[in-house]
């Protein structure tokens, strides 16, 4: 069994008068790093809120670890678009958050969060507040929010467009960063994003959704590509025009806004 499984799931939300998923049948693996991408709207977001229970009504079945999504609660670590921080809390305090309702010492939560700040290359800034952070600042310090989850028993990590928000050369720094920290993970991550070339760098497999409803997913392999420099070899380059393609045909028979 696959670590995560969706299972002919159809689903569409209550206000709109289409389907966005339809018979949907897809896995993913153990460990697997895996971007989702896709045209605005497609649905993208909607797998991650169907894993983690904030959407509940679906035709089909979800397992992940062979658990459905209300048996897995708890299994999932989620890191939103926005970083969400607290701005009366500081830095420290923001990553001790998810750790105070756990049966731990107050010592036990400072010496975890300590350690997930340095892990994100923070060290320094414990006292500071969200607001005196950069945005790839503020974002290092959700991911180091989230990364205290799975050092609790979270086995899969859902980021919906981590970077969206931040400037072209942030993002970049961001992007090369965070392929440091996911490949040492031993968790399932999942990642949406708008970026085709993020999602060729970050995942070893991109999944693409198409068509309103959705009713399969492309699953490509790009585990060859390693680094930045491994985006530009002919293959890569010709990989991306497919996908940039695949998005630009999307866009035209919805008839959306290019």
């Amino acid at each position: 069994m696959s670590f995560v499984e969706f299972n002919n799931v159809t689903f569409g939300y209550k206000e709109d008068d289409y389907l966005l998923l339809e018979d949907l049948t897809f896995s993913a693996e153990k460990n697997d790093i895996i971007t989702v991408i896709g045209a605005s709207g497609c649905g993208k977001s909607t797998l991650f809120r169907l894993m983690t229970c904030l959407e509940t009504e679906y035709k089909g079945s979800i397992t992940i670890n062979g658990k459905t999504p209300k048996e897995a609660t708890g299994t999932a670590a989620f890191m939103p678009q926005k970083d969400l921080l607290m701005p009366w809390r500081n830095i420290l305090k923001n990553v001790t958050l998810p750790l105070e309702a756990l049966p731990m010492s107050k010592a036990e939560r400072i010496s975890q969060a300590k350690e997930a700040i340095e892990k994100v290359g923070l060290s320094g800034c414990e006292n500071k507040r969200p607001s005196e952070l950069s945005g790839g600042m503020r974002q290092r310090v959700s991911f180091a929010r989230t990364l205290v989850q799975l050092w609790h028993g979270r086995e899969l990590m859902l980021l919906d467009e981590p970077f969206s928000a931040l400037d072209s050369l942030t993002r970049i720094s961001m992007q090369d960063w965070l392929i440091g920290q996911v490949k040492g993970l031993d968790a399932t991550v999942m990642m949406v994003t708008h970026d085709v070339e993020e999602a060729m760098l970050v995942g070893n497999k991109i999944f693409l959704l198409s068509g309103r409803p959705v009713k399969q997913i492309k699953v490509i392999d790009v585990s060859h590509i390693t680094c930045r420099e491994d985006l530009y070899t002919p293959s890569s380059v010709e990989l991306k025009n497919e996908l940039v393609r695949a998005f630009l045909t999307e866009k035209a028979e919805r008839g959306d806004n290019i």
